[in-house]
């Protein structure tokens, strides 16, 4: 019994499991049309179907995926909308311009895991790539971080 009661205290502080961020900043939205009404206050005019998921990782360790939408581009730069889900709710946690093709790390910051990912470009047409870090704060996901690396250029 004493066993089982520890166990129950050590779950209800969060002990031994992946713990989800409690409460979201932003309101239950439907993660392709909220994107749709970014773009659309972007460009001015009424955008709907544009956007696409990318990608459906567990941000937040709960076992349910969440959202990598994508947003748009302009040149080499993407938009990436990031969601997480709670029950039937999606919530935007950040809203993402960058260069570098994102992905879920092993790090994790408040609760999520952080986003992070190189410069998309051919070794012939860059000796260096940047690295980038994005790290949710509570309220969304921020630049932490960015490095630098060489490429592989091949010879000719």
């Amino acid at each position: 019994m004493g066993a089982v009661r520890l166990a129950l205290v050590l779950l209800a502080l969060g002990c031994g499991a992946a713990r989800p961020v409690a409460r979201f900043p932003t309101p239950c939205v439907d993660p392709l049309v909220d994107a749709d009404t970014l773009v659309s206050h972007e460009v001015g005019a009424e955008v709907t179907g544009f956007a696409s998921v990318r990608d459906r990782p567990d941000l937040d360790g709960d076992g349910a995926p969440d959202w990598l939408v994508f947003a748009g581009a302009t040149g080499a730069d993407t938009r990436l909308v990031v969601y997480v889900t709670a029950g039937v709710c999606a919530h935007r946690v950040g809203d993402i311009v960058s260069d570098a093709a994102l992905a879920p790390a092993s790090a994790r910051s408040k609760g999520l895991a952080d986003l992070a990912g190189s410069t998309a470009c051919e070794a012939s047409c860059c000796p260096t790539a940047r690295d980038y870090v994005y790290r949710f704060d509570g309220e969304t996901y921020r630049l932490a971080g960015t490095s630098e690396h060489k490429n592989q250029c091949p010879t000719r």
